[in-house]
This record gives C-alpha cells, structure tokens and sequence, in this order.
C-alpha cells in the first residue's frame, strides 16, 4: 500500500481534511501468519470489530455469520491466549435495542446476548462484546443515507470512547474464508501504532452492483470490509448528500 494513501473509491459522506504523516514499513513488510504475537505484547493496540446491521438482518444475515465463526475452518482465531484482551465485537444499532423485537419475543438487546452466549469457542477470541446505539433522524433512515450516517458515526463514537485504536468494519454479508482473520488482523494493526502506516486499508466490494445503484453511482463500498485507525489526524465530517471521490492504493 503506497505511504501517501489516495482514495479510489467515492467514500458516501466523508470527507478527509488532511492525513497521518507516512513512516516507513517495518524492517521485512508484514509478519507470516505464524508469527507469534507476543512482539506486540507492550503495545497498546485494541481493535473493535464493528458489525452494523438492521433488524430485518438479524435472522436473515447476522445469526447466520456468527454461526460460520464457530466452524474450525472460519474461526476467529486459533491461540486464544495470544489474542483474548485485544478485540472487542461491538454490534452498530440504529434503534432501540431494549424496544425492537426480533424472534420469539425476544427484544434485540436480549437476541443479541443469546448470539454472544452461543458463539462457543469463537467468543474467547474476544476480550468482550456492546451494542453500540447510533440513532438516526427520521430523514435519514433510508438507504443509502443511513449506511453514511452510521459510518460517520461509528467512527466517532470509537474515538471518542478513546479505548480502541483501529476500528475493522465487518458487514453481515463479509464472511471469513479462512480460519485465524482476527489474528491476521491484530497483526495488520499492529505494526500500524499511530497510524504510522496507514490510516485507512481495504478492498472495493466484489459482489453485484445492482443493490444501491452502485454501478450508477461510481461506488464500490470501500467501508464495507476494511480497517479504519482511530489515532490517524484525519478529521471526517459527515454531509449526507455529499459523496467525495477519493482515491486509495492497495
């Protein structure tokens, strides 16, 4: 990824003031994926997993990822130890959590607890898990609007909280397609302390374009699965009818 980051996709609602200062890579790129993660022992370094969703999505989308998690050929990560007490699962809402019914009767707050109870194995990979509440005006809760407003948010509220220092956002159609992606992504954020290296790093959307009016509006979703750091100096003001297109290497 180029040191000086330019964007390459249009980012809905965001606009970026300025960037982190670029630092070299460290001495031999990137760790393999065997490397312990002891050399990241004294760093401070807790990454959220941040899963945005609408309650339409529970039954449909979000029960069925967790659920991939706990099979050994998608789980989180393998060396409990190395890992427990650097990631936190933190699920984006928009409505009232203690309010909004899903199945059986139960209110989503209590659906979501029964999920983190039921995750198994998975869950120990995770030093815990919160239901973030970002409420919406009515004018903005519709698609496409929504996604932007609750991105912008996400990111501040992350900050804000002062907690955690890289923020990985994980849709509920983003699924793993190997075992150990919470430990490559510890990894990645690493070696990023104070967003020395980046402060943003992500994919476009490989999947249909039809949905949004994507393909119609030059978007190809960047924010969907990638990584975001917390302690960049970038300031993101969010305009909701505002698209900005920018530009990023990967």
């Amino acid at each position: 990824m180029s040191h000086a980051p330019r964007l390459l996709a249009i980012l809905c609602a965001i606009w970026l003031a300025s960037t982190a200062a670029s630092q070299p890579h460290p001495p031999g790129g990137l760790e393999p994926e065997h490397h312990s993660l002891n050399r990241f022992a004294g760093w401070e370094n807790h990454l959220a997993v941040a899963v945005p969703f609408h309650i339409s999505q529970f039954e449909t989308k979000l029960v069925p990822a967790l659920a991939r998690w706990n099979l050994s050929e998608y789980a989180p990560c393998h060396d409990v130890v190395q890992v427990h007490g650097r990631a936190t699962l933190v699920f984006l809402y928009s409505g009232d959590p203690d309010v909004d019914v899903v199945s059986h009767g139960d209110t989503l707050r209590s659906g979501i607890e029964k999920l983190w109870a039921e995750l198994g194995p998975a869950r120990n990979c995770f030093r815990g898990m919160q239901i973030l509440r970002l409420q919406l005006d009515p004018a903005n809760d519709k698609y496409s609007d929504a996604p932007c407003v609750i991105f912008g948010g996400m990111l501040q509220r992350l900050r804000e909280a002062q907690v955690y220092d890289h923020v990985f956002q994980m849709e509920t159609d983003v699924l793993p397609v190997r075992p150990n992606w919470l430990e490559a992504l510890l990894r990645e954020t690493g070696f990023n302390q104070g967003c020395e290296r980046y402060w943003q790093r992500g994919s476009m959307a490989h999947c249909q374009v039809h949905q949004g009016r994507l393909a119609e509006r030059y978007d190809v979703h960047i924010n969907g699965n990638s990584i975001w750091c917390l302690r960049a100096r970038v300031r993101v003001s969010v305009s909701v009818r505002t698209r900005v297109r920018t530009r990023v290497r990967v």
